[in-house]
């Protein structure tokens, strides 16, 4: 604050305090933590008052305390009474916490394509969400790859399944990832690939 007696206290609420340093209770110090240097009365210990650092460590009776704002960082130590722990200082408006990105889900009429009894629905539902949803066509490999003794797929099979074998898919792929046995090849590319040339071959029916 303006006033160089107080001290800018920003409570757990966000509320923000002017307080002279006798009403702040003393506290339990860690390393790391952020403290404000307070009551120092000598010619040069004057100076300091006023100023943050960042608690380093506790050595015979003193703080020791890294100076902020100075390059390369000054050491200090300080007594107890000397050092009163705050909350980083608001220099800046906060700024607002952006909402995370909302989580695509599958819509109710897929849900209901996907169970249907006719192989052309299915087959354009399963296209769709083939590379709508990357999680859908790993799934789908868990699945095929106990059932054939293609290459690729039983690499990316043994990978997603923690090579398991059993159809569930345990290790998703993250973008970029790649599968031992087919590094050189992108290994969410090929699982929506192969996906795709086994519905196609399961409904021929259908014009892509």
């Amino acid at each position: 604050p303006d006033n160089a007696e107080r001290l800018l206290v920003v409570t757990s609420s966000g509320a923000q305090l002017s307080l002279k340093p006798t009403n702040l209770r003393v506290t339990e110090l860690l390393p790391g933590s952020q403290v404000v240097v307070v009551g120092l009365t000598s010619a040069s210990g004057s100076k300091l008052n006023g100023r943050s650092g960042e608690v380093l460590s506790w050595h015979g009776d003193r703080w020791i305390v890294d100076m902020n704002d100075t390059e390369p960082k000054e050491r200090k130590s300080f007594k107890p009474e000397n050092v009163v722990i705050v909350p980083e200082r608001v220099t800046k408006k906060r700024k607002a916490e952006e909402p995370p990105p909302e989580e695509k889900k599958m819509k109710t009429s897929d849900l209901r394509d996907i169970e249907s009894s006719d192989e052309t629905v299915v087959a354009r539902c399963l296209l769709r969400l083939l590379r709508e949803f990357e999680i859908v066509a790993q799934k789908c490999i868990c699945v095929l790859a106990t059932k054939t003794s293609m290459t690729v797929m039983n690499e990316l099979a043994a990978h997603l399944t923690d090579k398991q074998a059993d159809g569930l898919l345990r290790r998703p792929l993250r973008p970029g990832e790649k599968v031992k046995g087919i590094e050189e090849l992108d290994a969410q590319e090929q699982a929506v690939l192969l996906c795709e040339k086994k519905v196609r071959s399961l409904a021929n029916s259908v014009r892509i």
